[in-house]
Order: structure tokens, then C-alpha cells, then sequence
């Protein structure tokens, strides 16, 4: 018997725990609406105020609930606004259903529905009486044309504001300032480099007997001996005998012919065995020149020894005179 009674008041326990459960459940999440206003014009605006309770903010949701029928209303804001704490588990939300309808009707506005994953609630629906303005046309007169936009005048501190807050206009100063930064840098370069002293260098001017080994190395770099080319190589090899000649003793050879040149050279009292090393020279060069005679390459060689050899012997004895005389005007 009294385990047939202790039977009973397990059973009856479970039934009284599974009726509150969801009286519970529903204790930890609710909401309750509120419309601001019965009836409005078309065009204005009304909102429905919520308040909602939870213990799980994270995973709390509210939505409109969608009933299948038309909408005569525009939801313009369904938002959350505000969240207070009413104690370590409990929070509440204050949220906002914002609304506008531009139809003259009777607007149901559905349920608002707030769901957790393990639990959910919803508000009853709302009606809301939308109507058209009142218009007395008797007074037409009273009716004022619409009117354009006023044309804002812009002070000078509102032109300034905008400049300052215009990314173009800090670009330009930043461009500018480059600009001057580059200039001044530039003109301080050239001041500076103007007034560093300008190291001269030293050009070296050849002598005269320098130039006439150019020109003699010249026509061997040229290589007329192996391209059988007399005529030329010993045109240009006399010649750069008479360029040096005159230069170095002030002669007019020239213009003169092989033999006046070495009359000339003569009076100047040169060793007769040069003379008749450079007559044989001057003699082969003719040859060359005038009766196409081909010599070898040896005898072409040895005029070349012969010429350059009377110059360097020309500016030696020039150079002992040059000795002899400063020698005698230091020593009267």
C-alpha cells in the first residue's frame, strides 16, 4: 500500500515539474509590445515600443512575424535601441518597429515574434487606423503653391570649411611645397657649386717633334707599305717632315720642291752623310709619286728611319743651341 502511494506522488511530481516547464521557459524569454498611437495620417509615421526579456542576448532574435497576407505598411526601422541588466542572467532589450502607410485603410500590423534556440514568444497583433488629412476646399485661396528649395547664400567660413576639408586642395599645398623645397634645394646647389674652386686641369700641349710622331705612327697604323699604296705614304711622310721643319726652323719648304728643300737644308750646314740619306728619301718619294715606281718594303722602312731619324737630330742640335744661348745670357 505504501509503495502504491509512493508511486502516486512520483507520477503526480512529474506532471506538476513537466506543466511548469514551460511557464519557465517562457519566464526566461518574453516580449511585450506597445503601439504609440491608434490612428495617424497618411504619410506620418507610428511605432510599435518592445521590451523584451532574455537570458541568452547572443542568440536572441526578433522578427516580424509573416502571416501570408498583403502589407498595407512600410517597415521603416526594427532595431534593438537600448539593453539593461536586471540581474546576473536576466537581460532586457528595448527595440522599436518604426512604420508608415500612404493608404487610407485599417492597418493590422502582425505579431512580433522573439526566439531563442530553446525557446520562443511573440507579441499580440496591433491595429492602426490610418486616415487621409482634411482638406476644406471652400477656402481656396488658402492654398499656397509649392515652393522651390531656399538658396542657401554660402559665407566666406563656409567656403573655407569646405576648402580645408577638400583632399584636392591639401595635395595642391603639399605639391607646392615640394615645389619650393626643390627650387631652394636647386638654387643652393648652384650657389655652392659656384663658389667651390674649379681645379684647372692642366692641359698638355705637344712639342713639335711629339706631333710629327703622331702623324709618322699615324701612317704606320694606316699600313700603306702593305697595301702597296707608295704614293700616299710617301706623300703624307714627306709632308709631315716639311710641317715639322717648318715650324721648328721657320722654313718655307712647303712649297718647295724636293731638291729646293734640300738646298735649303744645306745652307744650314746639316752633316752632308744626313743630307744624302734624306736626298735618297726625297729622290724614292719622286719616284713614287710621279713615275709610279714601286720600291720594296724594306727600302720603304729604311725612308721612314732616315725621315724620322733627321727630325730627332734637328731638335737636338735646336735644343743645344737653345742650351748655349741661355748658357751665355746667364754667364755675360
Amino acid at each position: 500500500m505504501q509503495a502504491n502511494y509512493y508511486h502516486i506522488v512520483k507520477l503526480l511530481c512529474l506532471m506538476l515539474l513537466g506543466i511548469s516547464a514551460p511557464k519557465l521557459s517562457a519566464q526566461s524569454l518574453s516580449i511585450q509590445g506597445e503601439l504609440d498611437k491608434s490612428e495617424m495620417k497618411t504619410g506620418e509615421q507610428a511605432a510599435v515600443n518592445l521590451t523584451i526579456r532574455t537570458e541568452n542576448l547572443p542568440q536572441t532574435n526578433f522578427r516580424l512575424s509573416n502571416d501570408g497576407k498583403e502589407r498595407s505598411f512600410e517597415v521603416l526601422e526594427l532595431a534593438a535601441l537600448d539593453t539593461i541588466e536586471l540581474d546576473n542572467k536576466l537581460l532586457e532589450i528595448k527595440a522599436r518597429l518604426l512604420i508608415t502607410s500612404f493608404d487610407s485603410t485599417l492597418v493590422r500590423i502582425p505579431p512580433i515574434v522573439v526566439e531563442t534556440p530553446t525557446a520562443i514568444d511573440s507579441t499580440q497583433s496591433f491595429a492602426l487606423n490610418v486616415i487621409q488629412p482634411k482638406v476644406d476646399i471652400s477656402k481656396p485661396n488658402d492654398f499656397k503653391e509649392i515652393k522651390s528649395p531656399w538658396e542657401v547664400s554660402l559665407t566666406w567660413r563656409d567656403i573655407l570649411d569646405i576648402i580645408l576639408s577638400s583632399p584636392i586642395f591639401w595635395a595642391i599645398v603639399v605639391l607646392l611645397l615640394l615645389s619650393l623645397i626643390a627650387f631652394f634645394a636647386y638654387r643652393w646647389y648652384n650657389k655652392r657649386k659656384e663658389e667651390m674652386p674649379i681645379s684647372q686641369a692642366k692641359v698638355s700641349v705637344p712639342t713639335l717633334i711629339e706631333e710629327f710622331e703622331q702623324s709618322v705612327k699615324l701612317i704606320e697604323e694606316r699600313n700603306y707599305i702593305a697595301q702597296v699604296n707608295f704614293k700616299t705614304y710617301y706623300t703624307l711622310l714627306i709632308e709631315a717632315l716639311k710641317n715639322y721643319l717648318d715650324a721648328k726652323l721657320n722654313l718655307m719648304t712647303m712649297e718647295q720642291t724636293s731638291n729646293e728643300v734640300l738646298e735649303t737644308l744645306k745652307g744650314l750646314a746639316y752633316s752632308p752623310k744626313e743630307l744624302n740619306s734624306l736626298e735618297e728619301v726625297f729622290c724614292q718619294s719622286d719616284l713614287s709619286k710621279f713615275a709610279k715606281s714601286k720600291p720594296s718594303e724594306d727600302e720603304a722602312q729604311t725612308s721612314m728611319q732616315v725621315v724620322r731619324h733627321f727630325a730627332y737630330l734637328v731638335e737636338q742640335e735646336e735644343e743645344a743651341k737653345k742650351a748655349e744661348s741661355l748658357q751665355d745670357e746667364q754667364n755675360p
